[in-house]
């Protein structure tokens, strides 16, 4: 069983991964975005691989603080909840 915060920091790896990969399909000019229903271009819009790389860094950042005890454990199990579903999570993560 992996702890917590090597299972939080695998899924910020996966992804920040996806963000990348957006980016290089925009770099190189895929635009799939004018087949797309105006409420989907918007939602996309706010949310840019730029803007998931950034979160993905305030996540490691948070997730580094609770390994290192500077942050309650329960900010961790928070963060693991979108992951329930994973096969390694731990039931004793669920809130």
């Amino acid at each position: 069983m992996i702890d917590l915060a090597t299972f939080l920091l695998a899924r910020v790896a996966e992804k920040e991964h996806a963000a990348d990969r957006a980016t290089m399909s925009v770099m190189n000019g895929t635009n799939v975005w004018s087949a797309l229903p105006s409420d989907m271009r918007e939602w996309i819009h706010m949310n840019t691989p730029a803007r998931g790389l950034a979160e993905c860094e305030a996540l490691r950042r948070i997730i580094e603080n609770v390994a290192a005890g500077d942050f309650p454990i329960a900010v961790g199990f928070y963060l693991a909840q979108p992951y329930a579903a994973h096969p390694d999570f731990d039931p004793a993560w669920r809130i």
